[in-house]
């Protein structure tokens, strides 16, 4: 029987950086990593992508081996230990890859999270209309999904596909919880004109 996989929190270093499609294709198969998630970014929003680095100290530590957020640099190749540098951020090949995925500029910045089986389509997280702040506190929720206790699983696939599959969850109730007010206001309206 194999050993049961838990990803633990409070270590590693999982803020990554990446040249190509590849190194994730190559990095997505080891069973050291955790959830993957890509960060994409066109780089026209300098204030995010510097959010991003400079939450690399507190990112390793809050998540640990359960979560690898992968960026693309222009130098170097997929490593824990690259300098948060937002001009080294390869913007160019973000977009190439976004493009692949079906993702338009107007949503960027966006997290990816990748198919576990890829079967299906990624999980893409729009962060474009998030401010600064939203945005870190969207990255901190989404790593407190990720570390929430769980129970062990035979395989990192398998916790792969249940974290993702939380997080999809997540995302489909902040999006049903933002049109419940607008159809209350329509039905609010509705009601007095008929009653």
């Amino acid at each position: 029987m194999a050993a049961l996989i838990a990803p633990e929190t409070g270590q590693g270093t999982n803020m990554r950086s990446f040249q190509s499609p590849e190194d994730v294709a190559n990095f997505m198969e080891t069973d050291q990593a955790g959830v993957i998630a890509l960060y994409l970014d066109d780089g026209l929003d300098a204030e995010k992508l510097r959010a991003i680095h400079e939450a690399k100290a507190h990112f390793d530590p809050l998540v640990g081996t359960a979560w690898h957020l992968l960026m693309p640099r222009k130098n170097g190749d997929l490593t824990p230990d690259f300098a948060p540098d937002p001009d080294q951020y390869n913007s160019a090949l973000s977009r190439e890859m976004a493009d692949e995925l079906g993702v338009h500029a107007e949503r960027m910045p966006v997290l990816v999270f990748p198919d576990p089986d890829q079967k299906h389509s990624a999980l893409v997280i729009e962060l474009g209309a998030l401010s600064r702040e939203e945005l870190i506190a969207e990255i901190r929720a989404i790593a407190h999904v990720v570390t929430r206790p769980q129970e062990p699983h035979q395989d990192i696939l398998s916790f792969r596909r249940q974290v993702v599959s939380e997080i999809k969850a997540r995302e489909q109730g902040k999006k049903l919880a933002s049109v419940v007010p607008v159809v209350a206001q329509g039905l609010a309206g509705f009601a007095k004109i008929f009653f």
